[in-house]
């Protein structure tokens, strides 16, 4: 995958819809393909990208990637299904389900995405909420 961030086909105020499901599945590839560089493509410079409601969260793409490359070094056997997003302007919500092994156990989670792009198709703010089962 290279560093560009999906089209906005000229539109501005954030991605078309085509686009946010294009990210989507550039997404889901960067995950499958243990890639955190490419994930972080996906983001806006300074994107916002929380997953857990009561912390901080990270701030901008350099945290995005070392986020990434940290669970990614600790997942294998990765199983992913992510569903197509619903979209409006430029706001995207998807879901995406995930088995692989960590330290040796089987690890199972849900999860919703709620996305904001900006006028160049880049994520400008990702909340993530998950659910591991038991």
């Amino acid at each position: 995958m290279s560093d560009a961030a999906p089209s906005t086909g000229g539109t501005t105020g954030g991605a078309a819809p085509a686009d946010a499901h294009a990210w989507v599945a550039a997404y889901a590839a960067a995950w499958r393909g243990g890639d955190a560089a490419a994930a972080g493509a996906l983001f806006a410079a300074d994107a916002a990208y929380t997953f857990d409601p009561f912390g901080p969260g990270l701030r901008g793409r350099e945290q995005v990637v070392a986020h990434w490359t940290q669970a990614l070094a600790a997942q294998s056997e990765l199983r992913l299904e992510v569903e197509e997003p619903v979209v409006d302007g430029d706001r995207a919500a998807t879901a995406w389900r995930a088995r692989f092994v960590r330290d040796g156990e089987q690890v199972e989670l849900a999860a919703a995405l709620l996305l904001r792009f900006d006028a160049d198709g880049r994520c400008a703010d990702l909340r993530e909420f998950w659910l591991q089962s038991s």
